[in-house]
């Protein structure tokens, strides 16, 4: 009652799959075959109700300098100060194995050693803390493995 639609991130959803179920756009991660496969499940569901619902997936992405310096316009959109503290953190990255020839990162995040590696380049103010740092943030989404992400915010409108 009283919602038009949803956007689900990372999760599916937890009402009841029938046709009293607002249209929904679930956005996961192509890693996430746990998550993929349950939203695969409900998205077939809540069609078969007769419910508009579907489903984006986010892919892995490269990780460069332009995505850690500024993520978009406005308050929120800088990541780090520096386009030049971007690109050593890129290079720190790459050196020391994390970021692979073609620029994706090789690990999780959520479960790699990286921050040692980047720390000396990356301003005190950004703790490298896990669901905390918009450096942390920006590698899990580019990993595409379980984050929150402006992605696909366009189509799910």
């Amino acid at each position: 009652p009283g919602v038009d639609a949803s956007v689900a991130q990372i999760m599916a959803s937890p009402l009841h799959m029938g046709s009293a179920h607002p249209p929904v756009r679930f956005v996961h991660m192509e890693r996430d075959k746990r998550r993929a496969a349950m939203i695969h499940h409900q998205v077939a569901a809540l069609r078969a109700a007769g419910v508009d619902a579907g489903e984006m997936v986010v892919h892995p992405e490269p990780l460069d300098a332009a995505a850690l310096y500024r993520r978009g316009d406005g308050p929120g959109g800088e990541v780090l100060p520096t386009p030049e503290t971007a690109e050593a953190v890129v290079a720190a990255l790459r050196r020391s194995g994390f970021i692979d020839e073609r620029g994706y990162l090789v690990e999780d995040p959520r479960r790699s050693n990286w921050r040692d590696t980047v720390r000396e380049a990356v301003p005190a103010a950004d703790t490298l803390v896990a669901d905390a740092s918009p450096v942390s943030e920006i590698m899990n989404v580019a990993f595409a493995q379980h984050e929150f992400t402006d992605a696909h915010l366009e189509e799910s409108l």
